[in-house]
């Protein structure tokens, strides 16, 4: 074979084309002759190939040395988007099939042919662009995994079998006569609107999924349903996992938009705060806060990260640093809010490191801890600290105790805070207690009495105030 100037010949594919190059441009020769060859007219088996009138060749190799731009087409330097990324994800079990789009035709098919079904398999999926009416019903997928090709449905999203539209034998007339019977008798048949039924559904959306009933009422629902009610045709209901993908490059814009609201000279404050979940899960959020050219105040969300491994200062600190480099705002940190826990000080350290020699990094502990502490001191002072560290319940031994207390000559203020705190948990010890106390107050009132903790810095000060607004219903 040649390795000079060469023409196409139909019969062969490209890949006959690349034995004359260098082996390190294999790869991307083919992928260039597969896009260029799609804009020849079709040869046979549905291939394209160059028409005879049109003869590119092929330089030699010594040629391609020296010009690279012949066989290959220029690439940004960053590597290229993944193509899978751009097909929607559609089905059950989180969108496990990837929709076809006419549109990312080229990347479709090239993805498709390299699955295990699409290597042993031949469709036709310019099918859809067919004037059947049937496909006006359909969309067609394909498994994200292994290829395996689908049909769904467009109005209930159910998944049938691809009618093997090359060939025109029994089996693919009753493949397409099952998608027609499905549309006549499945799933999708249209049921007479009514007001009952439609009641009907609602109360079971909102019962099934545990909704409060006050959401009929939100202007938010309210305008989704004025919205499905002026659309052309039925909606598409899109997954769990594009919702996600859609929520996040929304947040990421709302939050660039928020950021370009920054003055250009100016510096942004950071806080954070970690939060447990109720299933162990430990996250960090960290807010930002600046004021804009027009003096207006600014709130924005850097992330809401989630911690794995040691709550160390450094660890935390790599969290924090990497959150900040993504939003490119680094360089502009002149403040940092966090809680007194000795972590936080070497977490201001790492940060700190990680930063030019010319940024000083500036730590305000939470206000609210600092009150805290000094409300903890003051109440230890009188002996009235709450030692719980949440709500507790009316047993014997609580009975007890307030009738010692209440026996005790004692006037000062820890024996007037413990029997505050032995009230309400009388009253919220029974369903029967709670009852008459409410009953006892104007109507729509309803207040009950509330108790401190020893977590919450201002309890003590809420549990007073709650007792002195209801003390003319105590007395």
């Amino acid at each position: 074979m040649s390795t000079g100037t060469m023409e196409y010949d139909p019969p062969f594919t490209s890949s006959v084309y690349i034995l004359c190059l260098h082996p390190l441009f294999a790869y991307r020769v083919d992928s260039f002759l597969t896009k260029k060859l799609s804009l020849f007219d079709s040869g046979p088996n549905g291939l394209s190939f160059a028409a005879p009138s049109i003869r590119p060749a092929i330089p030699s190799t010594s040629q391609q040395v020296d010009n690279l731009s012949l066989v290959r087409p220029s690439i940004p330097s960053s590597a290229a988007p993944d193509p899978l990324e751009r097909f929607q994800r559609v089905g059950p079990g989180k969108g496990q099939y990837f929709l076809y789009d006419a549109m990312l035709r080229n990347d479709w098919v090239d993805w498709w042919l390299q699955t295990d079904y699409g290597s042993r398999s031949k469709i036709d999926w310019d099918l859809q662009n067919s004037r059947a009416k049937i496909w006006k019903e359909f969309d067609q997928v394909a498994h994200s995994i292994h290829g395996t090709a689908k049909v769904m449905c467009k109005n209930c999203s159910a998944v049938l079998e691809h009618p093997y539209t090359t060939s025109k034998t029994a089996s693919g007339r009753r493949q397409r006569d099952g998608m027609t019977k499905f549309l006549q008798t499945g799933d999708t048949t249209k049921e007479p609107f009514s007001q009952e039924a439609w009641d009907n559904k609602h109360l079971r959306f909102i019962t099934l999924n545990h909704l409060p009933f006050s959401l009929v009422e939100n202007p938010t629902f309210r305008r989704l349903i004025s919205t499905a009610q002026s659309a052309p045709r039925p909606l598409n209901v899109p997954s769990a996992d594009i919702v996600r993908r859609r929520l996040f490059a929304i947040v990421k814009d709302r939050q660039q938009d928020t950021l370009r609201m920054l003055p250009e000279h100016a510096k942004i404050s950071v806080a954070l705060d970690c939060w447990t979940s109720t299933f162990g899960d430990v996250f960090m959020a960290i807010t930002g806060y600046f004021i804009d050219a027009d003096w207006v105040y600014r709130e924005v969300l850097f992330g809401f990260k989630p911690l794995h491994g040691t709550h160390s200062g450094a660890n935390l600190g790599n969290v924090l640093m990497k959150t900040l480099t993504e939003c490119g705002i680094q360089h502009r940190v002149f403040r940092l809010t966090t809680g007194n826990a000795s972590n936080n000080e070497t977490l201001v350290d790492a940060l700190q490191q990680c930063l030019p020699n010319d940024i000083n990094v500036i730590r305000i502990p939470h206000l609210a801890y600092v009150l805290q502490l000094s409300l903890n001191q003051l109440l230890a002072s009188l002996k009235a600290v709450p030692l719980n560290d949440a709500t507790e319940i009316w047993t014997d031994s609580q009975l007890i105790l307030s009738k010692v207390n209440a026996a005790s000559k004692k006037q000062d203020i820890s024996h007037t805070l413990k029997k505050v705190r032995y009230l309400a948990l009388y009253i919220r010890g029974s369903s029967q207690r709670r009852d008459s106390f409410i009953a006892i107050q104007p109507p729509g009132q309803g207040l009950m009495p509330i108790q401190d903790v020893r977590t919450r810095w201002n309890s003590t000060l809420l549990m007073l105030r709650r007792e002195k607004r209801l003390r003319v219903f105590i007395m």
